[in-house]
């Protein structure tokens, strides 16, 4: 590809977006919910900072389209006591895919019900042709998107209510940003001693075939002290994901590392935090596919939205 053809490839890409963005979700409307868009693909992949974080582009479905906003007027904007539902796509999700899927899920939810819903914009598009080394280079990304939403996380307003509806890889992300979380309020003190949560934010935690490690909640792993820092988690797995069957060669390792999303969590650590994790198994709904909407529009999940993303309590 010569230079000329090269400008045009991107200038193209960079038109059909910003038309996307523009006019491609006329067809839904969401006119009493609260849809937001938050990108970190303009800011750094795999260096996260305080600098960047503030870089960070917010968008808001107004009006059948998108319209560029800002921090601010997003968290003044914030009513704590209205669900605020993140959804954190998995690899390989463009823009484009991101809000299909997310305006999907919202269809899956009750009407009657108000809510803020973001769709978190990561960089997880494929950039490289072969897989391995392309999903291998998606971790540090990963990672560095944890710390946005710690970040993004510490900015809410007291009292409120979160949840965090992971999909696959997304869940990574979301698995950081808690981890992350605990590190901060632990060294600023700010840790509610009753209940283990940052100072009266409530959180709860929706992993939907999730591409994490099976023991990451362990005693010892890196996501061990998760659970404590959230009300509840929802693990959907599948022992029949065709996509996580390859999860083990994602890593170097002489030890096969099977995936949280194909076994769910060993039964030491169900026992340990029986009260806060609820792990099901869907494979007699979607048998070997590993798709959002598909995983999330089983009856599992469906029975569970009020629950886990409305805070009704049991």
């Amino acid at each position: 590809m010569n230079l000329l053809s090269y400008f045009f490839h991107w200038a193209f890409r960079y038109f059909a977006l910003w038309f996307f963005l523009s006019f491609g979700t006329t067809a839904l409307v969401f006119a009493e919910q609260d849809v937001w868009m938050i990108d970190t693909q303009s800011v750094s992949w795999t260096h996260a900072n305080d600098a960047d974080f503030e870089q960070i582009e917010y968008r808001r479905l107004q009006n059948n389209r998108w319209e560029y906003s800002n921090s601010a007027t997003f968290f003044d904007s914030h009513n704590p006591v209205v669900p605020l539902i993140i959804f954190v796509p998995g690899y390989t999700s463009t823009t484009a895919n991101t809000i299909e899927v997310g305006l999907g899920i919202m269809r899956l939810l009750p009407s009657n019900k108000s809510y803020r819903m973001v769709f978190w914009n990561w960089p997880s598009q494929r950039v490289v042709h072969i897989l391995r080394p392309d999903i291998r280079a998606k971790i540090p990304v990963a990672v560095a998107n944890g710390y946005y939403l710690t970040r993004f996380l510490q900015s809410l307003k007291p009292e409120s209510c979160v949840c965090l509806l992971g999909f696959s890889f997304g869940n990574r992300i979301l698995g950081e940003a808690i981890a992350n979380l605990r590190k901060e309020t632990h060294s600023e003190k700010k840790v509610d001693q009753e209940k283990n949560l940052p100072e009266k934010l409530r959180i709860r935690m929706v992993m939907a075939s999730p591409a994490t490690d099976q023991h990451d909640f362990a005693e010892g792993a890196k996501y061990a002290q998760v659970p404590e820092l959230v009300e509840k988690i929802l693990i959907l797995y599948n022992p029949m994901d065709f996509r996580l069957m390859f999860y083990p060669f994602l890593y170097d390792s002489e030890i096969q590392i099977n995936a949280l999303g194909r076994y769910g969590p060993s039964a030491s650590v169900r026992q340990k935090f029986q009260d806060r994790i609820e792990a099901v198994n869907i494979d007699s709904y979607i048998g070997v596919r590993h798709r959002t909407l598909i995983v999330l529009n089983t009856p599992p999940f469906r029975q569970r939205i009020n629950t886990y993303l409305f805070f009704v309590q049991d």
